[in-house]
């Protein structure tokens, strides 16, 4: 009898993965609803909004910073308090604009 090898052994049966509706999404303006509905943590119950991002999805500069304030949940932003005033002016300085040249979100996970 000859021994089996590696590539003589059968293929092992594959579970198809669960359909996620946020890998699907495509680009942002579809993920943003999504995120917003997304209830899968409890993070959602610990806020008013969820603090998506802003700016130019497509800038060469993403500036992220730690989960969002009272200040970026209540107006549904991103870096609008004193770290968000201070983060305007350092933009501003470098010849940044806002919205133009960079994108601005949070992270939390």
């Amino acid at each position: 009898m000859g021994e089996l090898s590696l590539f003589d052994a059968p293929e092992p049966k594959r579970t198809p993965l669960p359909r996620d509706p946020l890998a699907e999404a495509g680009d942002l303006d579809a993920l943003r609803p999504l995120i917003k509905a997304c209830t899968r943590c409890g993070l959602r119950a610990g806020c008013q909004n969820v603090v998506v991002g802003e700016g130019n999805p497509h800038a060469t500069v993403m500036l992220i910073g730690e989960g969002p304030g009272a200040d970026e949940d209540q107006l549904d932003r991103p870096f609008v308090g004193r770290a968000g005033q201070l983060l305007d002016r350092i933009l501003a300085a470098c010849s940044f604009e806002r919205f133009r040249h960079v994108y601005i979100a949070n992270i939390v996970k």
